[in-house]
């Protein structure tokens, strides 16, 4: 099961379908959202033929704030997550809004942050980071011959992006898989439009 919440939930998907399992994506720009957790959890437990647990991917983690619901009841995301990180507690989990409980051990968790800052100690002792190293102008040429390829954009189109992130090489901390993807998304529409003779 794939719910798509953010632009991030193709990984959720590609890491779910990797595994045979489902995916989940709940993107911490939205909080309010998160409130709808509950809700997919105990969807999800209505009878039906058993498969694999699903893998929730909470993107930038580091963004959750506190919410209140329309109860008034506040709810924090990395608090909540600690009881569903445990093996013991996510057994007999009990979910706030239908306030009945569940068993959460199966489930895989995919956290990421841009920053470790503001991250609760408690919450990092139980998943250990993960610290990628930035992306390298190599990296991003990289990505944008693929993903060009895979979107059948012409040699012209590439080269053309190629040269511009080669020309910014002195500036390469400003560049970033979202500028890369912004650039194939304008050179995709520049060569799907009509040509006027």
């Amino acid at each position: 099961m794939v719910t798509r919440l953010g632009r991030s939930a193709r990984r959720a998907d590609h890491a779910g379908r990797r595994g045979g399992r489902g995916g989940q994506l709940l993107s911490c720009r939205n909080a309010a959202r998160l409130v709808q957790c509950g809700r997919w959890q105990a969807a999800r437990h209505h009878p039906e033929p058993p498969g694999p647990e699903p893998i929730v991917v909470v993107d930038e983690v580091e963004k959750a704030g506190a919410v209140r619901d329309s109860g008034g009841t506040r709810h924090n995301l990395t608090e909540a997550l600690l009881a569903l990180l445990e093996p013991k507690t996510a057994a007999r989990w009990e979910c706030p809004f239908f306030r009945v409980p569940f068993d959460m051990s199966g489930i895989g968790w995919i956290m990421t942050a841009n920053s470790r800052r503001g991250l609760p100690e408690p919450l990092l002792s139980r998943c250990p980071p993960l610290v990628l190293p930035p992306l390298t102008l190599s990296d991003l040429i990289g990505f944008a011959e693929r993903e060009g390829a895979a979107r059948g954009l012409t040699a012209p189109a590439l080269d053309a992006i190629i040269e511009t992130l080669q020309h910014h090489r002195d500036r390469a901390d400003a560049l970033s898989l979202r500028v890369v993807q912004r650039m194939l998304d304008r050179a995709e529409q520049l060569e799907r439009r009509p040509v006027l003779n």
